[in-house]
């Protein structure tokens, strides 16, 4: 199954890219301010490995408007659209934060006993009205975005279980023109801890350098295959082990042909010394090591399992550059 290259994070992963993002005094406003309370989450400090890494997988980050600071904003606004190339993150003005039809549905979906029901499983919905109409509000924006951008929403299974409730009483008004429904992740944070996808993202320059990889993307985009199949099965994270199990199995018999291929070019190579058959041996020498370098890139490209310790090596990189310089 073909995912999007696009992610928009929900609950509780959007808190927790903001929160990166507003070094400032947003952060702050965090424990009084609903609105922040909504944003942020209640942990978003303790989310931001989990959070950076998931955005890693994919190319872009589609994230539902919010008045919170976003890196660079006045060099990489033009019109209605942010896009830092550099992050690979986008946020469109043409989708309202503060939309008077969702502004207005938001107290509407309280009144329900399924979304009572719901939102009792998030603790900090349960605080006052206003934070949990806040959090209603950016749920409801994060479909639309989703909807629009054709990018997959991601949440945890709370998030997912308030998600039916929406679409069940509102799915119509949150309708695009697009003609298939918005595709939904529902991982807990605890899966990336399980498979090792948890990068220790404490600045966002570390996440820039994350995101500036090429190495990474390559792994990412594996590695988003996997998870992409994993979450639509009973039990998600005994599918993504098994798949990563699968990989690792055959990628060490790619390591073994790989060593095979080179002993045998070796070999070929000292026959080219024997007079007489230098030159059969000589091609039979280029043939495997041509075959040995194609296995080569078969194996770093099956690797994609190792996207987090990859991830931890950059961050250690990245600190001892700093410290260096």
């Amino acid at each position: 199954m073909r995912e999007s290259p696009a992610i928009t994070p929900g609950y509780p992963y959007e808190g927790a890219l903001y929160w990166l993002f507003a070094e400032g005094r947003e952060r702050n406003y965090s424990d009084h301010h609903p609105y922040y309370l909504s944003l942020f989450g209640p942990e978003p400090e303790l989310l931001l490995p989990r959070s950076t890494a998931l955005a890693a997988l994919f190319d872009r980050v589609a994230l539902a408007p919010a008045d919170a600071r976003l890196p660079d904003f006045g060099t990489y606004l033009s019109g209605d659209e942010y896009y830092h190339p550099d992050l690979r993150i986008s946020v469109s003005r043409k989708i309202h934060e503060w939309d008077p039809g969702l502004d207005d549905l938001a107290p509407k979906l309280l009144e329900l006993p399924a979304m009572q029901d719901a939102l009792k499983h998030l603790s900090f919905t349960t605080i006052d009205h206003y934070t949990a109409r806040d959090f209603l509000n950016r749920t409801l924006l994060q479909v639309k975005v989703a909807n629009a951008e054709g990018s997959v929403l991601v949440g945890n299974a709370e998030f997912g279980a308030v998600i039916d409730v929406l679409l069940e009483h509102a799915g119509e008004l949150l309708q695009t023109d697009r003609q298939t429904p918005v595709d939904q992740w529902h991982l807990e944070p605890t899966i990336f801890d399980m498979v090792g996808l948890s990068f220790p993202a404490s600045t966002l320059e570390n996440f820039a350098d994350i995101r500036a990889s090429r190495e990474i993307t390559e792994y990412a985009n594996r590695f988003r295959e996997a998870v992409g199949n994993a979450v639509h099965s009973d039990r998600p994270e005994d599918e993504l082990l098994v798949a990563m199990r699968d990989a690792m199995q055959k990628e060490e018999i790619r390591a073994n042909a790989a060593d095979a291929f080179e002993a045998v070019g070796f070999m070929a190579d000292l026959g080219g010394f024997i007079p007489g058959i230098g030159t059969l041996t000589t091609a039979i020498g280029i043939g495997a090591d041509s075959a040995s370098r194609g296995l080569d890139s078969a194996r770093a490209k099956s690797q994609w399992y190792l996207l987090g310790p990859r991830m931890r090596e950059i961050a250690l990189k990245d600190v001892l550059k700093r410290i260096s310089d």
